[in-house]
């Protein structure tokens, strides 16, 4: 196949304006929500407590036949509403924040239906 230059050249600034109207089209802006707006999605766990102290719980959650320790971060703003104790077992709200899980609130686990 043999092309001329002009259809080269035709080729060449079509392919040019195409790229330039891709660069200079309008971008639609991200939705961005103001602090406070954002939904924190929030998890729970059920297990007994390994350990704890002021600022750190360590609860050892069984899932299925296997058992996970976790490690809650405790903040001023946790709500008991149960005595906290090592051995008791409870339920653990909370919310992840960059790879650390920081309680929400600490309560009696839910009586299980059987």
């Amino acid at each position: 196949m043999r092309h001329s230059t002009r259809q080269i050249f035709a080729l060449a600034a079509c392919l040019f304006m195409a790229a330039a109207l891709a660069v200079a089209a309008p971008r639609v802006p991200r939705r961005s929500l103001a602090p406070g707006t954002a939904k924190i999605k929030r998890h729970q766990a059920t297990g007994e407590i390994l350990s704890i102290s002021p600022t750190m719980l360590v609860l050892l959650h069984t899932r299925g036949r296997g058992h996970q320790r976790m490690i809650f971060h405790l903040t001023p703003q946790t709500k008991e509403t149960v005595a906290v104790a090592k051995g008791k077992r409870v339920t653990v709200l909370y919310i992840v924040d960059n790879g650390r899980m920081d309680a929400v609130r600490i309560r009696a686990p839910k009586t299980e239906k059987r």
